[in-house]
């Protein structure tokens, strides 16, 4: 049996008035007078010109059907011309925009013709004047499109992510004390080349080779910037990153001309590919979320409009780690009613499309799974509250996964009451078997997640394997007494909550665990294996008990803080809600830690004849003997 591979091979064809031709590496000359002039002649665009390209046409060279795109780049010399001139495309017969030109070609099948023009603006006016760009590209990408059959489907190509290229040079203004080599922007300016745009603030210190040009008013240098793609294979800054099971990944070089020591964001606009889930973007191997970072540095993704857009101090380089294959039953949702209508028909897997707010919707802010499902936040947001299963204690288990395929995905919610109903609770409300958080951001200004489990199988709460974990410093409205924003990170009432990892973070007079007993019919256990905490109170055992309240702690890093200021107090460490006091073990309440390390002394609830307690300075560390 032979085997062999198939051909993925495309090509761009260009008319030269009597013939298709190779026009890869060529030079397309604007038409004058309906004809192709020589190469080299000067087009001259003045207020209602319109300049024809030659045209093009798409053809596919293998034996595998493509899906492609094509665009306008790498332009050189001043970009400021381009403002004056609008670029139109018809395909055929069809007049389409240019960031809409893709399409698809099977094995050996061609595109019709495609004939780009430029027009120059009526309204342009002297300050065009002596300006001038070249080397403007026509690139095609392509990659393979679902058609060709495997054993069993012709889907398994389906989410092949078409490259992107960019390049584009231009001028920007810089400061009349500019020189060369050390130039800083003057003012807000953009350069684009239609697939890549970048903003340069005011501010932004270049490296360049280029002359800087001009009078001490209104100095210039000429500046380049590209975006290309290196493969399908991680770059050597993500060698510490593990990229998991059905993800795919795609390596960029990203080229600006920003100093070492430059401290200003500029924004890369790029427009990329629509509809991918899972996206995470590295920065020379550090994940860029939503939210900028210390160095000012973020990434947002639109799977709408396929634009990723970053803000970066410097470049290079970029790797767009994806889902390489959605679930078969993955369910997309960008509204509200979208959301619930997926959970009540039990769809087993969904994913958000778009940030969700149930703020004010007709009296129900949450969103209830009442059958098992996962939800994907995509890292989208949801603000509201996400209940697993009702309040009855004979309903059947409800088992919800949440996860976060790409980063920045949250759930917010905002404790508020409203007749006397309560509107928002939480971030996820447990209250059936079992809750699953494998990753995203959960922020509440009450609790982020509160345990609850109202079925007979009160072995199984909620299970934490990493994910933020925040109270939010918002105050809850309407409730006096309060000493300031008291938001938690876990609240176990009824059963089993377990902590494998994770950061946790109470807001300023919080409580990172909260732990009480509601129920005669079992102890709630919290079970603490490993992650990172840090609040004004570490454990907190609630007031009322009607059986024992347990929590293990086998690891992790665990920080109070005094929110005054100072050393914390002893009840920070501790607290019971009942005498109102540092908790000492009793009856009802057990801290038993048998691992972790502390910025408090723990000795008095460690089995000091089978665990070590080690100080060093202010850190205690807790060992096995």
């Amino acid at each position: 049996n032979k085997i062999q591979a198939g051909t993925l091979n495309v090509a761009l064809e260009m008319y030269d008035g009597t013939t298709w031709v190779d026009a890869e590496g060529k030079t397309l000359q604007f038409k004058v007078n309906g004809q192709i002039p020589a190469e080299g002649t000067q087009i001259l665009w003045e207020p209602g010109c319109t300049y024809e390209l030659p045209a093009v046409k798409i053809v596919n060279k293998g034996n595998l059907a493509l899906k492609y795109t094509i665009s306008l780049n790498g332009v050189q010399g001043n970009a400021k011309l381009l403002e004056a001139i609008d670029f139109t495309v018809k395909v055929g017969d069809t007049e389409t925009a240019l960031d809409q030109l893709n399409g698809t070609l099977l094995a050996n099948a061609e595109s019709a013709p495609i004939v780009i023009s430029g027009h120059m603006k009526k309204s342009a006016g002297n300050e065009y004047q002596g300006l001038s760009i070249d080397g403007i590209a026509i690139t095609v990408n392509a990659t393979q499109k679902d058609s060709e059959y495997d054993s069993f489907n012709n889907t398994y190509d389906k989410d092949a992510v078409l490259p992107v290229n960019a390049t584009a040079s231009g001028n920007l203004t810089v400061t009349s004390n500019s020189t060369q080599n050390s130039a800083v922007v003057s003012g807000n300016q953009t350069l684009s080349d239609g697939v890549m745009s970048v903003t340069y603030p005011g501010g932004v210190k270049l490296k360049t080779t280029g002359e800087v040009t001009g009078d001490t008013e209104k100095k210039t240098t000429t500046v380049n910037q590209s975006l290309t793609y290196v493969g399908a294979t991680p770059s050597s800054a993500m060698a510490s990153i593990t990229i998991g099971d059905g993800k795919a990944v795609a390596q960029y070089e990203l080229t600006l001309p920003v100093a070492e020591d430059n401290t200003t964001p500029v924004t890369v606009t790029i427009n990329y590919a629509k509809g991918l889930t899972g996206v995470q973007v590295y920065h020379s191997g550090t994940l860029l979320t939503t939210t900028a970072n210390a160095n000012g540095e973020s990434a947002v993704y639109d799977a709408a409009t396929g634009v990723l857009t970053l803000t970066l101090k410097h470049a290079s380089p970029i790797d767009i780690v994806y889902n390489a294959v959605v679930p078969a039953n993955a369910k997309f949702v960008k509204t509200l009613d979208e959301l619930k209508k997926a959970l009540d028909e039990g769809e087993t897997y969904i994913i958000l499309g778009a940030n969700i707010d149930m703020t004010g919707s007709g009296g129900s802010e949450q969103a209830i799974a009442l059958k098992d499902t996962t939800i994907d936040l995509n890292g989208y947001t949801i603000k509201g509250s996400i209940f697993s299963g009702s309040y009855s204690s004979s309903a059947d288990g409800t088992r919800l996964t949440l996860t976060d395929s790409a980063a920045g995905g949250q759930i917010y919610s905002k404790y508020r009451l409203d007749g006397g109903a309560m509107m928002q609770h939480t971030a996820v409300f447990a209250l059936q078997h079992a809750v699953t958080i494998n990753g995203g951001t959960y922020q509440s200004n009450n609790v982020a997640i509160v345990c609850q489990v109202q079925n007979t199988n009160a072995a199984e709460g909620v299970i934490i394997n990493g994910g933020t974990f925040k109270g939010s410093n918002d105050l809850i409205e309407g409730v006096n007494g309060l000493p300031g924003p008291v938001g938690g990170c876990v609240k176990a009432v009824i059963g089993t909550v377990t902590i494998n990892g994770g950061t946790f973070e109470a807001a300023k007079y919080g409580s990172v665990i909260i732990a009480k007993s509601g129920s005669s019919r079992c102890d709630t256990v919290v079970n603490i294996n490993g992650g990172t905490f840090s609040g004004a109170c570490m454990f907190d055992f609630g007031e009322d008990h009607s059986s024992k309240t347990i929590i293990n702690v086998y690891g992790g890093d665990f920080t109070v803080k005094s929110p005054e200021g100072g050393a914390p107090a002893a009840t920070s460490f501790a607290y019971d809600n009942c005498t109102h006091a540092a908790l000492v073990n009793n009856d009802m309440f057990e801290l038993n830690i048998m691992g972790g390390t502390f910025n408090m002394d723990p000795t008095e609830y460690v089995d000091t004849n089978n665990y070590n307690v080690i100080q060093n300075g202010s850190t205690w560390t807790v060992t096995a003997k």
